[in-house]
């Protein structure tokens, strides 16, 4: 969908994009204090989405959070995801020798496209992934016409 409204912005400039995200992300951990370390390690669930002539699919990757620490909503023609990854507890005498996994709350907000049917979403959460499927209203999916010839 987003390549279909900005072709300019390929899957190539996306991939470059995300890597030049993430070098700057090390940069940045490397340079500046663990305040700005800590806020890097924030969750923030990264989303794909598809879309068929059916409905509209969203993958929201969220490993390590339980179905039950897992929220949505649909308010004005948006779909709020949130819920909370929570760091695991150690027992005994233990040093943390790195941390690089986020923890903590997380909240997204997904506007919907127009023709989304916000009655009929459906969700399933399986390996770390969760799945909202979004039907299309009826009147903006395609029919197909028979043609009788006579």
């Amino acid at each position: 969908m987003f390549e279909r409204r900005f072709p300019q912005f390929g899957p190539e400039f996306l991939k470059e994009f995300h890597e030049f995200r993430n070098q700057l992300n090390e940069l940045l951990n490397s340079v500046f204090s663990e305040d700005v370390q800590l806020a890097s390690r924030a969750m923030h669930p990264v989303v794909d989405i598809i879309e068929n002539d059916q409905n509209y699919t969203y993958f929201v990757e969220i490993p390590g959070v339980k179905k039950e620490d897992i929220k949505l909503m649909v308010k004005d023609g948006t779909l709020y995801l949130s819920g909370e990854r929570k760091e695991p507890k150690f027992s005994g005498n233990y040093q943390k020798i790195r941390e690089e996994l986020p923890y903590g709350k997380f909240q997204r907000a997904l506007p919907l496209p127009k023709d989304a049917d916000i009655d009929r979403i459906n969700a399933r959460y399986e390996d770390g992934i969760l799945f909202i499927t979004v039907d299309k209203k009826e009147e903006t999916k395609p029919k197909l016409i028979d043609v009788k010839v006579q």
